[in-house]
């Protein structure tokens, strides 16, 4: 199977949402293919009671990374560059990469007594999502934003 690849003229499609709520009340209220119209009418709800949004979401931004045969991982890294790995099964709402404090605890995962890094990434394999990871935790080191 030969990968779609896109061509660097082709335009990205969006789809513009509007949105209410937040957390369990969060629902859609519409969804549009022209940003013109769904502006228009997000201006329309003004003054209502309810907090909308317009947000806007490429569709089959997925659809590059399967079609390279890149797989969703969720990699947990310590300052050392120690780390676990496994693959991802919420690809849908990936975190790029989280630097989470001594005691605090992320989504699902447990309660940790040293500082670390979680990144959902896009990768190859096991490895190739490691050294993306690495590569950040280095920087985050260098620039000082990870201190000891």
């Amino acid at each position: 199977m030969t990968p779609r690849v896109r061509k660097a003229t082709e335009e990205m499609t969006n789809i513009y949402v509007i949105t209410s709520g937040d957390y369990s009340d969060y629902r859609i209220i519409g969804v549009y293919d022209d940003l013109e119209i769904a502006q228009k009418i997000e201006n329309s709800m003004e003054g209502a009671r309810d907090n909308y949004r317009l947000e806007s979401y490429e569709l089959n931004q997925l659809q590059d990374k399967w079609d390279s045969g890149r797989k969703p991982f969720e990699v947990e890294m310590v300052r050392s560059g120690d780390s676990k790995v496994r693959i991802s099964e919420d690809f849908t709402n990936m975190v790029e990469l989280v630097l989470v404090d001594p005691g605090k605890q992320v989504f699902s995962n447990p309660v940790d007594t040293e500082k670390y890094l979680i990144g959902d990434v896009w990768a190859k394999d096991e490895q190739h999502a490691v050294k993306i990871v690495n590569e950040k935790r280095s920087l985050l080191i260098a620039s000082g934003e990870w201190d000891e």
